[in-house]
């Protein structure tokens, strides 16, 4: 697989030092600071002066956020009006930018150039890269103060206590429904739109997402790769096996924020959130009666084949 990782791309102005990642140019720059610019010899030295001195003049009237560049900033101007001119021609998904819509396509060519250097897993995109690398450095250990769980990254962290506040700041704009994680509601709108982009060679059945795909082909394989480190069972997930592992511990992160009653899983929690709400989702075809839950209306229609 070809990789850009060892080339050095990115080359101070004033010293003419390469480095092969933005942020460690960035960084160096500092040692700079107390020289004078040199005189920029680019075509457009407006631009690069500007990029040299932090100066960003160009300022969003909504939202004050400020750039470099007038072009980034209509490009950012982009998320505010929900514009995405830039369709995928392989599956009708729009972006806002064409960086953003070129970053897509290597979904489709499975195309991973970001590779780490200790393990060798890649990555689609650099800030992926930059978050796994944190997994490799035990010195930054993030605790959750709620209930102690450690993570590599602070925003992990952040996006795990969202668990335990309910804060669900991503909302679907077709049915309001809202979610903790933004990569969770990008899934949800797939139910809106119908698309099943990812399809098993075996069985033929489509999925909404790869993870969804790569879980189902193991059971075909008869693959259970995660295992309970205290009673050895296997699961075909990983969150299945994080679900069953709260069978030993005991932990219940998910709290009805009504009756403050504690579930393991948010799905235990949503189907307990009926009670309160009354909702009946379940219909007998028969006689038309409603139930809560699926199972009692599969005890319900045992009632009516006894009838026969």
């Amino acid at each position: 697989m070809s990789t850009n990782v060892d080339k050095k791309s990115y080359i101070c102005d004033i010293c003419e030092k390469s480095f092969a990642l933005i942020c460690n140019l960035k960084i160096h720059l500092f040692t700079h600071k107390d020289e004078k610019l040199r005189v920029c010899e680019r075509s457009d030295q407006k631009k690069h002066v500007r990029i040299q001195t932090g100066e960003k003049p160009f300022v969003c009237n909504l939202c004050n956020k400020s750039f470099t560049l007038n072009s980034n900033l209509k490009r950012h101007f982009l998320t505010h009006t929900g514009e995405k001119r830039y369709a995928c021609v392989m599956c009708s998904k729009s972006f806002t930018s064409k960086c953003n819509l070129n970053r897509h396509m290597r979904i489709h060519r499975n195309e991973k150039p970001y590779v780490c250097q200790i393990c060798n897993l890649s990555y689609v995109q650099k800030c992926n890269l930059d978050r796994h690398m944190n997994v490799h450095n035990s010195q930054k250990r993030h605790e959750c103060d709620t209930c102690s769980k450690t993570f590599a990254t602070k925003d992990y962290l952040r996006n795990h206590y969202r668990i335990h506040s309910g804060e669900k700041p991503h909302v679907c704009d077709v049915c309001c429904k809202s979610f903790i994680h933004r990569s969770d509601l990008s899934r949800h709108m797939n139910i809106h739109s119908g698309e099943k982009t990812y399809t098993c060679e075996i069985c033929s059945k489509s999925f909404l997402t790869k993870s969804s795909l790569l879980c189902h082909t193991r059971i075909h394989a008869g693959d259970k790769p995660h295992v309970c480190d205290k009673c050895n069972k296997a699961f075909l997930s990983k969150t299945d096996l994080n679900l069953h592992i709260r069978r030993h511990t005991g932990e219940k992160p998910y709290k009805c924020i009504i009756c403050s009653k504690c579930f393991s899983s948010k799905v235990y929690l949503n189907l307990h959130m009926r009670t309160h709400s009354g909702e009946k989702p379940y219909v007998c075809d028969m006689c038309g009666k409603a139930f809560g839950w699926k199972c009692s209306l599969n005890a319900h229609l045992r009632l009516h084949s006894n009838e026969k």
